[in-house]
């Protein structure tokens, strides 16, 4: 089992912005709350099992939080480097876009944006299959199907890892 504190925002990213004041710690600002806070980077843009997934036995399974590691351990001399002044070229160029690719979609804003287009989805669905009753039973059965496949999908490539 990895890690249950999962950063939304990547520890190699926050360690950019850490100040002076109090030294080597980022602030942070929540809106929702108007409240301020500095934390060092590796308490900062955390969330308790924010990409774990429930495995068959109960346990949580922590491997897209093992997999973004990887990909930010991989994305680190990139980043360095660039910071410098040196823009990555072929190969580092790839890790570095693969990190910046993860960085944006890994975000609350863009788990809360998946959820209203699912939703959204699920609405024009049941409107279509409301409006043409022999749409209903076919419709659902093809949704489930797709799911299904899915998820097994998933599974098999996280079985890779």
């Amino acid at each position: 089992m990895g890690p249950k504190s999962h950063h939304v925002i990547p520890r190699l990213h926050l360690a950019n912005f850490v100040g002076d004041e109090p030294r080597g710690q980022v602030w942070t600002y929540d809106s929702l709350n108007l409240k301020s806070w500095s934390a060092i980077p590796d308490e900062t843009a955390t969330q308790t099992h924010f990409y774990s997934v429930p495995d068959q036995d109960g346990t949580m399974d922590t491997r897209i939080e093992t997999m973004l590691s990887e990909f930010e351990s991989r994305a680190a001399p990139h980043y360095r480097a660039l910071l410098s002044g040196n823009v990555p070229v072929e190969q580092a160029k790839m890790e570095f876009a693969e990190f910046l690719g993860l960085m944006f979609s890994r975000t609350t804003a863009m788990r809360r944006m998946h959820a209203e287009i699912t939703g959204r989805g699920i609405q024009i669905q049941q409107y279509a299959t409301a409006l043409h009753d022999g749409l209903s039973l076919s419709s659902c059965e093809r949704w489930r199907k797709t799911m299904d496949l899915s998820r097994m999908r998933l599974r098999q490539r996280f079985a890779k890892l």
